[in-house]
C-alpha cells in the first residue's frame, strides 16, 4: 500500500493548530517517519535534534511511539527519550493506521522540577551534559490534565477529518509507476 500526503493542506492544518493552541503537532507516516512538513521544534527539542547522537535518538524514539500506538487502540500518551511529553493517534482508512498524528515538546501538570530532575538523567550523552540545555527546557510550556485531555479529544476529530478530506490517501502503483518513483527519490537524494 502507497500512502501519498497533501503536504500544503496538511501544513496549513497542523499550522493553524499550533497558532491557536501552541501545539506542536505533525504527522508521521506509518513506519514513524516525520514527513517533514516543516521543522517544528521547540529550541529544547532543536538542540537535541541539531547533535547527530540526539538526531537519531529521536528518529527511534518515533519509531517507538508508533510501535505503541499499534498495540493499542488509538491515543498513546508517552514521555519521549528526553524525558518530555508527546502523544500520538493512528489517522486510519477502514481499521487499518495510513499515518500518524503526533503531538509533543510540552511538560505535564507534576511539578516541573522533577520533570527536569527525570529528563536531566537522559542528557548525559549530551555534548556540555543536561545543563546546557537547562535554559531551553525552562521555556517548554507545561499543560494541565484536562488541557492533555482535551487536545486528545480536537485530535481524534481531527485526525478522521484529515481522512475523511482526503489530506492523506493510499493509492496502487503500476511497476512502471514504482519504478520512477524509485529513480527520482534516488536523484533527490544524491542532490542532498
Amino acid at each position: 500500500m502507497n500512502v501519498v500526503f497533501d503536504q500544503e493542506r496538511l501544513l496549513q492544518l497542523i499550522g493553524s493548530l499550533h497558532i491557536l493552541t501552541g501545539f506542536r503537532a505533525n504527522i508521521f507516516d506509518r513506519a514513524g517517519n516525520d514527513i517533514c512538513l516543516e521543522d517544528n521544534h521547540s529550541s529544547f527539542c532543536a538542540r537535541i535534534n541539531n547533535c547527530p547522537e540526539g538526531h537519531a535518538r529521536c528518529v527511534s524514539c518515533d519509531a517507538q511511539g508508533v510501535r505503541l500506538c499499534e498495540e493499542g487502540s488509538g491515543f498513546r500518551f508517552y514521555r519521549c527519550h528526553a524525558g518530555i511529553c508527546e502523544a500520538i493517534l493512528p489517522i486510519r482508512a477502514g481499521g487499518t493506521p495510513l499515518a500518524y498524528l503526533v503531538f509533543g515538546q510540552f511538560l505535564d501538570s507534576s511539578p516541573r522540577e522533577e520533570q527536569w530532575a527525570a529528563t536531566a538523567e537522559t542528557l548525559d550523552w549530551f555534548p556540555g551534559g543536561a545543563e546546557a540545555l537547562r535554559e531551553d527546557f525552562d521555556r517548554l510550556r507545561q499543560y494541565s490534565d484536562r488541557e492533555i485531555a482535551a487536545y486528545s479529544e480536537v485530535l481524534g476529530a481531527l485526525a478522521a477529518y484529515i481522512q475523511l478530506q482526503g489530506m492523506i490517501l493510499t493509492i496502487e502503483q503500476t511497476d512502471l509507476q514504482k519504478l520512477e518513483f524509485y529513480a527520482d527519490l534516488r536523484v533527490h537524494q544524491q542532490l542532498e
